[in-house]
């Protein structure tokens, strides 16, 4: 018996290590600090710094830059990439250079009207850190009108992930600056600074999410910017005001509200959703109170050495609603098989665990689902099968469970609905339930 429980484990933990798959590659942006050098004929000279940390493998970034500039306003115009350097791992900055066919460094642009696209090649490994150098100019971010130079800008666009840290500094060309107003617009915004004497405006924020972006409307002495040619008549700085003004009252009276919300509406709302929450929890437990009492676990226990399972471990945990991965559903139904002498496991040193064989050996008394498996292992004409075929993705065994994981799992399904004893279709609904509105009173809250 002793010697039966090694060998049991030992398949196990091997079999474990044979079923595992490789996650998607992803990565953060741990830090974004992006300035923006104004030029006296109104261009923007960019020079944004990225670090990436990569969670998984992955063949490089992309860098995107929008070409959109505020409401109503026309597109910027891209002025050209500079350079791309990068820094691995917090070495020496390394230039980028264009892609040559097929290579695994450089990159590769694309461009239209609205956007313009960096394709950076670069092989990183899991827990990686990239830091990326982009310098380029943008045309057309500066409008002079008669009384003022005006920025309506956003530098930060949606992206795939959060940025984990934000630093954004606006430079102007001359210092001091007579006139110098901003305002900047997002939900994750945080410190804002303008600074006439050093003609500057810093942005600082802790986190902008994928969804979030951040605008820039600013305005400054016309004197700062002589030699723009993108000029537009009238007077702006009263209209631009005015413009900030309302949105400020707008997002005051939006905050005025979510205060009503959060001190009348909220307790109330919560007070009703933790009275259902709780009725939902009492009748799930009589549900599984009377489940229990059907299927004696109740009564006395009739023996203490050992609980009898003539149904296999497969259907056990589909009956009482328990998810298990593909590869444990796999294990548990062949050793359940060797233990009830359906399947023979035959090996000259346990420790040797690619050399174990596996062979049918009766078919008599077997639930349909039960077959179902031994086809998808065995195959119709039932051939033996070597522990190491598992190991290899396009063995036969492999590709048989690649083919009819799903048809054997449906099986498991149908055996358990033939005795069921919890109603899963009651039970799921209550949990359902339950789940949106405990979400509901997070939410509220």
């Amino acid at each position: 018996m002793i010697k039966l429980k090694i060998v049991v484990f030992t398949f196990l933990f091997a079999m474990m290590g044979v079923l595992t798959v490789s996650a998607d590659g992803d990565y953060r942006i741990t830090d974004l600090n992006e300035v923006v050098r104004i030029d006296a004929n109104g261009d923007a000279r960019i020079t944004k710094k990225v670090t990436y940390h990569f969670d998984d493998e992955m063949n490089g970034v992309y860098f995107k830059e929008s070409l959109k500039k505020g409401t109503a306003s026309q597109s910027l115009q891209w002025g050209g990439l500079t350079s791309i350097e990068v820094s691995h791992n917090n070495g020496g900055k390394q230039t980028i250079l264009p892609r040559q066919g097929d290579s695994s460094y450089g990159y590769v642009e694309t461009k239209t009207s609205q956007q313009v696209q960096e394709k950076i090649y670069y092989p990183v490994q899991e827990n990686d850190q990239l830091t990326m150098f982009y310098h380029y100019t943008l045309k057309g971010v500066v409008v002079n009108w008669d009384d003022i130079a005006e920025i309506n800008w956003l530098p930060i666009g949606t992206r795939d992930v959060a940025i984990e840290k934000l630093r954004l500094e606006f430079a102007l060309p001359n210092q001091p600056a007579s006139t110098l107003k901003a305002w900047v617009h997002g939900r994750s915004v945080g410190h804002v600074l303008v600074n006439k004497k050093q003609a500057n405006i810093t942005v600082n924020s802790k986190k902008i999410g994928p969804d979030d972006t951040v605008e820039v409307h600013t305005y400054f002495d016309t004197s700062q910017t002589p030699l723009n040619t993108n000029k537009q008549s009238g007077n702006r700085a009263a209209y631009i005001q005015k413009q900030e003004k309302a949105i400020a009252l707008k997002n005051k009276k939006s905050l005025q509200i979510k205060k009503v919300i959060g001190f009348i509406v909220s307790p109330i709302v919560i007070m009703i959703l933790v009275f259902i929450i709780m009725l939902k929890t009492i009748q799930r437990r009589k549900l599984l109170q009377s489940a229990r009492q059907q299927s004696g676990v109740t009564g006395d226990i009739v023996h203490i050495f050992d609980i009898p399972n003539d149904i296999g471990p497969a259907l056990v945990s589909e009956r009482i609603a328990k998810s298990v991965t593909n590869a444990k559903l796999i294990i548990a139904t062949l050793l359940d098989l060797i233990a009830h002498r359906k399947i023979a496991m035959t090996y000259d040193d346990i420790q040797k665990q690619d050399d174990i064989t596996y062979s049918v050996l009766d078919e008599t008394n077997l639930q349909p689902f039960e077959l179902v498996f031994i086809n998808m292992i065995f195959g119709k004409y039932r051939r033996a099968v070597v522990h190491a075929e598992f190991k290899q993705p396009e063995s036969g065994v492999s590709n048989r469970i690649k083919k009819d994981i799903s048809s054997c799992t449906k099986a498991l399904k149908e055996a358990e609905k033939q005795a069921s004893i919890i109603d899963h279709v009651l039970t799921n609904k209550i949990k359902s339930q339950q789940f949106f509105l405990t979400l509901a009173l997070i939410l509220v809250q």
